[in-house]
């Protein structure tokens, strides 16, 4: 279709709504639409275009969690126990961090100075300086695995686990009893939706939102089914969860329901990355990886060949994200948006 035939339709569209009498948002909603649909057709391929295998020379082991540290470095944790900081360009790790005493399952990079966080199921929580690689200070007052960890402001990162608690911990203050919220499920992530509000889910089928101002749990949303195993913040107006049930549920901040759900999964949800304005990647127990244009509502790519349950994902940029997965395997994927 040439570009003078678009606009023509375009506008005789709009002239047919108005002529209807239709509100003016159904036409704006109409319009946006038709952006995010153009924009999937920008992507010309979506091909794997390496491997890092950092086990070939150790007893094999996988990666649960990936960090972006800068443009050049990251990091990764497993059951090997270690950090690896690696490059993309490298066949080893350029460094280890030592401390932790069992499978390292998050990662996180603070806001200030140059340190990051671990949590392991060694129930620890390592805080660690990147200039000197040693830890500088460890927070244990969990008392099983711990899931996720992510920023609460400058000072502060909170926490949650198979304990079923939630902890804010301040590294200005000092404090020596950390803020927590004890739930009655296990919590495997958490997400920062607005400077007081974090949501949370876990081994049940609701998202709850704790106020940390009030300590209120202010609004639940119901899944369909299973367990919330990812969260993950798609702009000021929507936040997406994974499922159990292979399920993806966009909801606004308006906390209500669940707007729409992103079918074609058929096993769990176990990590979200937004790639773009409007591309949501997924990846799952299925074996497969899905792109999805979250405001469409479509499907735009499947990426399969795995022999594993895919565990995690990293962007790099808007061209370049990573994953791991149960094969022990760190794979690079390139995305053509011209």
């Amino acid at each position: 279709m040439s570009k003078f035939a678009y606009i023509w339709l375009t506008i005789r569209f709009f002239y047919d709504l108005k002529a209807l009498g239709l509100p003016n948002k159904k036409i704006t909603r109409f319009l946006c639409h038709e952006k995010y649909r153009r924009e999937d057709r920008f992507i010309k391929n979506v091909k794997k275009i390496g491997i890092l295998d950092f086990n070939k020379n150790e007893d094999r082991s996988t990666t649960y969690c990936m960090l972006k540290l800068n443009d050049d470095l990251f990091t990764c944790g497993g059951d090997y126990k270690v950090i690896k900081i690696f490059k993309l360009n490298s066949e080893n790790p350029v460094r280890l961090l030592k401390g932790h005493t069992d499978c390292v399952l998050s990662l996180l990079k603070l806001i200030k100075e140059e340190l990051i966080a671990s949590g392991s199921v060694d129930c620890t929580i390592r805080i660690w300086s990147l200039e000197t690689d040693e830890t500088l200070y460890i927070l244990n007052e969990h008392s099983d695995c711990i899931y996720c960890l992510i920023n609460i402001s400058e000072n502060a990162i909170a926490s949650c686990g198979y304990d079923e608690k939630i902890f804010i911990w301040n590294f200005k203050e000092k404090e020596s009893n950390p803020k927590f919220f004890k739930e009655t499920f296990p919590i495997y992530c958490i997400e920062l939706i607005s400077e007081e509000l974090i949501a949370y889910g876990g081994y049940s089928i609701d998202i709850n939102i704790w106020n940390l101002n009030s300590g209120i749990i202010s609004k639940i949303f119901i899944e369909k089914s299973g367990s919330v195993l990812c969260l993950l913040k798609l702009n000021n107006e929507l936040f997406a969860s994974g499922g159990a049930d292979g399920t993806i549920s966009l909801l606004n901040m308006n906390f209500e329901r669940s707007l729409n759900e992103l079918k074609g999964h058929s096993s769990c949800v176990n990590s979200l990355l937004k790639l773009t304005d409007s591309l949501l990647v997924s990846g799952s127990d299925d074996k497969t990886i899905r792109i999805w244009n979250f405001q469409t509502m479509v499907t735009v790519k499947i990426l399969e060949g795995f022999n594993t349950a895919v565990l995690f994902l990293l962007k790099v940029n808007n061209n370049l994200f990573l994953s791991s997965s149960k094969d022990e395997l760190i794979r690079m994927f390139g995305v053509d948006l011209s």
